[in-house]
């Protein structure tokens, strides 16, 4: 990532995908390099069921989280 900032400069935002990947301890771990390196947000970085996970992680990091799956299925707009 940082290889990215370089190469794009502060003046281009960066927003990283992780399609729920991440374990807790590596969410929180990556999150936090993440924002060190002025990544603008970071998209799904636990998986969309792990509403817990996801809560203490928005806690304890300094980064925007985006989690869009979550509310599909809380509203009930998931028709699959």
């Amino acid at each position: 990532m940082q290889a990215v900032r370089l190469a794009v400069g502060d003046d281009i935002d960066i927003m990283i995908d992780v399609n729920g990947g991440y374990s807790r301890r590596t969410a929180l771990y990556m999150a936090r390099a993440f924002a060190e390196l002025g990544v603008y947000w970071v998209e799904e970085p636990l998986p969309h069921t792990d509403l817990d996970g996801l809560a203490e992680l928005a806690n304890h990091v300094d980064i925007p989280l985006l989690v869009a799956k979550i509310y599909i299925l809380l509203m009930g707009l998931n028709r699959h």
